[in-house]
């Protein structure tokens, strides 16, 4: 094969440290790209004024659920690649905490992407760049649940 570019055959020549990196790459983007667009989300909510304490917090509770998962499996993936036992209970939990946030993201994209693109009371830039976190987000879940 020419060039630098890697496919599944050239994984056996890696080191076992970056054997487990591949394994665990597109974890790794889906949660960067989570964490990019819900701490981003939590920002807006708190410098939004003219919410209500529960319109507030249901917006609150809503980005906390992927921001703290996203940190609990980007901990795990750090742990996961230190240790030597590839096959451990911590793998088995990232894998599965990884799933679980990759179906949440398809969930809450899916309705929420629906919604803002069919209200009218939503402009088009609003919408455009809703429609792009949400096929990027479902993407890279996509991939997630694909390579487990």
């Amino acid at each position: 094969m020419t060039g630098t570019r890697r496919n599944s055959a050239d994984v056996g020549s890696l080191s076992p440290s970056g054997r487990r990196w591949v394994k665990w790459r597109s974890v790794a983007a889906l949660v960067l790209w989570t964490l990019l667009v819900w701490v981003g989300r939590l920002r807006n909510v708190m410098a939004d004024e003219a919410l209500d304490a529960e319109g507030r917090w249901l917006r609150l509770a809503l980005a906390v659920s992927f921001v703290l998962p996203a940190l609990l499996i980007a901990f795990g993936i750090i742990a996961v690649l230190r240790q030597t036992n590839a096959q451990s209970a911590v793998t088995s939990a990232v894998g599965l905490l990884a799933v679980g946030l990759s179906v949440w993201t398809i969930c809450v994209w899916v309705v929420r992407g629906l919604d803002i693109v069919l209200d009218g009371s939503y402009d088009a830039g609003f919408r455009l760049i809703h429609s792009i976190l949400a096929v990027v987000s479902i993407a890279l879940a996509g991939w997630v649940i694909s390579r487990r």
